[in-house]
């Protein structure tokens, strides 16, 4: 967040919204807050931080899980690539799989798929939900209209 007070320029950065935060910028004059990037933008992140280690990946794969990290920030999606490189690299390993000097490594749908399993993005920390009686928490835990808990219910089975 770039932060303008008179001739004094400020940058700062935040990843959750507290009131002590907003009260510190109550004192600023002018405020950019930046929206987590879309679909298309999340697709060319992953394309670059590919690129930049010299790898390859199908654009096909890329869309499919940038449309899959709804509410990740840069930061996130660096951390998803590297978690899939290392998949990538626990996939080479054990087949002794020798890549031709010319040959540029690939990563596949699987990669992505181990590398997003427990991964929690940045925003999604520290969102905690303490479990009902018996240590247990099911869909009955969920407060809201039953309509939209159906439908979170749907939108997680995909």
């Amino acid at each position: 967040m770039w932060i303008w007070t008179n001739n004094i320029h400020s940058f700062c950065t935040i990843t959750r919204e507290d009131t002590t935060v907003f009260e510190l910028f109550r004192r600023f004059d002018f405020h950019i807050q930046l929206p987590t990037p879309a679909a298309s933008e999340r697709g060319a992140m992953l394309k670059h931080e590919i690129q930049r280690r010299h790898l390859q990946c199908g654009d096909d794969i890329l869309l499919d899980v940038a449309a899959k990290c709804d509410g990740y920030d840069g930061y996130d999606l660096e951390i998803l690539v590297d978690r899939a490189v290392y998949a990538a690299v626990c996939r080479f390993l054990p087949s002794n799989a020798a890549l031709n000097e010319h040959e540029i490594p690939a990563l596949l749908k699987e990669d992505f798929s181990q590398a997003m399993h427990d991964f929690l993005p940045v925003a999604m920390r520290d969102i905690t939900k303490s479990a009902s009686d018996g240590g247990r928490s099911g869909w009955d835990d969920v407060g809201g209209l039953v309509d939209i808990r159906n439908a979170i219910k749907e939108f997680r089975m995909c």
